[in-house]
């Protein structure tokens, strides 16, 4: 990672933004250190402060703390495919290195760089990851997005004028291309009026001087929704179902939700009957709410999970925040749901 001694106050700015109190005092808890704050003037300039000047955290390690608080969560999700050998042929290091030399993006690949607010779309990060001993590329795209909120309004005479403030958000994409040839492209939840499919096909635009798409085939979801209400039963200690929506040939559909947020769908037996009977007359699940659940005793998820199937065929949501480990753990489910 890069030394990040001359954007510190941005660094802190961003984990302010992305992550929690109670995140950042763990973090401090575990370098064994003073963690304690109820609020994050408190934390920042008692705690983070005193502890980066006396040499007892780094910058490096709060550039992690970030990342791990910024990648993952409030994303909308496309996965894609390619062979074993394609992947590791975009995946080799020289050559990765090499583009990135080439298109000015040296700098990136040699240490991240921590952007506020860039005037457009700027890649910010080319790394190299290791999960389960399994080596990813990682590419960071980082924007920032625009909406409008009303203002108020008043009247002049014989007219009402209403007023809407322009507001700016930060936001942070991620592509992943692991070694079996699975790419994730993960675009940050946003508010704008733009599609996630046009949000898409910009970052593979973008990134195609780093990373070619054109070899990438759609990974349908389909098998992951159809089994997870088929299977309903078998996951009721892993998942919680809050809403489906069935639809069959004809184009006809039928949808069913839950009372309560914290109640299941596979509890109520005449809405499990009503649907199993309409897929098993020519009907697919075309979209669903999913909760992965925390079990007293396992590690991930470290809380209950919101995940959203619907929306492009290869396209998944978290709604979310989260931490790395729960992101990993639903990847993983839906990658063995689907297979």
């Amino acid at each position: 990672m890069s030394d990040l001694s001359g954007t510190v106050p941005v660094l802190l700015k961003l984990i302010r933004q992305n992550t929690s109190l109670s995140v950042v005092s763990d973090f401090l808890k575990s370098q064994e250190l003073h963690y304690s704050a109820s609020k994050w003037d408190d934390m920042i300039e008692k705690r983070i402060r005193p502890a980066l000047d006396e040499g007892e955290i780094t910058t490096n390690q709060l550039e992690s703390l970030l990342i791990s608080s910024e990648e993952f969560g409030r994303q909308h999700i496309f996965l894609y495919k390619c062979s074993n050998t394609t992947a590791n042929e975009l995946m080799d290091e020289e050559r990765v290195a090499k583009a990135a030399s080439d298109t000015g993006l040296k700098e990136v690949y040699e240490g991240s760089k921590i952007l506020d607010a860039p005037g457009s779309l700027t890649i910010s990060d080319i790394r190299f990851d290791e999960i389960e001993n399994k080596k990813i590329l990682v590419i960071k795209l980082v924007e920032t997005k625009w909406r409008e909120e009303f203002a108020g309004e008043e009247a002049d005479g014989g007219y009402i004028i209403k007023r809407w403030r322009k507001i700016s958000e930060r936001a942070v994409n991620v592509v992943r291309l692991h070694q079996d040839g699975l790419l994730e492209i993960r675009l940050a939840s946003h508010k704008t009026p733009s599609s996630y499919f046009d949000e898409c096909n910009k970052i593979k635009k973008a990134i195609e001087v780093v990373l070619s798409t054109s070899s990438f085939r759609e990974v349908s979801l389909s098998k992951v929704k159809n089994t997870l209400l088929n299977d309903k039963s078998a996951l009721k200690e892993k998942i919680r179902f809050t809403n489906a929506t069935l639809k069959n040939d004809r184009g006809n559909t039928i949808r069913a939700a839950v009372g309560s947020p914290k109640d299941d769908l596979s509890d109520d037996s005449s809405v499990n009957d009503s649907m199993d009977n309409f897929l098993q007359n020519s009907g697919y699940c075309d979209g669903t709410n999913i909760w992965f659940i925390k079990n007293d005793g396992s590690e991930v998820p470290r809380s209950d999970i919101h995940v959203v199937l619907q929306g492009e065929m290869n396209e998944f949501v978290v709604p979310g925040n989260c931490i790395n480990l729960d992101y990993e753990y639903v990847l993983k489910e839906i990658k063995q749901l689907n297979s």
